[in-house]
């Protein structure tokens, strides 16, 4: 049986190293009937893809808030714009959910809170807990 695997691609949208060239970011499903994504992110600067294989959500689509107080309100999914006012966009992911990670391997990965920010940092792409 052949499955096809449903993926979203945003390319070119957004520039999350600071290079002056769009980066990918991808969310790939892990087939289910109720699908879940997992993030990967194609940084240009390095042409290197890093896997966030436990930040899954059930809704990969982009959505805009009017400001961060909306977070705690109106719960979004993904936030993909610049929270720290550095010129440089950054993206928030809500894995609050039945395939999020447990509260042992959020800690395991330096978290504490099922929102994140990944965020470029040092040549690096970083995860912490999302604060407002």
């Amino acid at each position: 049986m052949k499955v096809n695997i449903l993926t979203y691609q945003y390319s070119d949208l957004w520039d999350l190293d600071n290079d002056k060239k769009k980066d990918s970011i991808i969310f790939i499903s892990n087939g289910g009937a109720h699908a879940f994504y997992h993030l990967e992110i194609w940084l240009s600067s390095s042409n290197t893809k890093t896997k966030f294989q436990k930040l899954y959500t059930d809704f990969p689509y982009p959505e805009c808030i009017k400001s961060v107080d909306e977070i705690e309100t109106y719960l979004p999914h993904l936030v993909i714009r610049d929270f720290d006012s550095d010129g440089i966009d950054e993206l928030f992911l809500n894995v609050n959910h039945n395939l999020a990670p447990t509260l042992d391997e959020l800690k395991e990965m330096g978290l504490s809170t099922k929102q994140v920010l990944i965020d470029y940092k040092l040549g690096k792409l970083t995860v912490t807990d999302f604060k407002k």
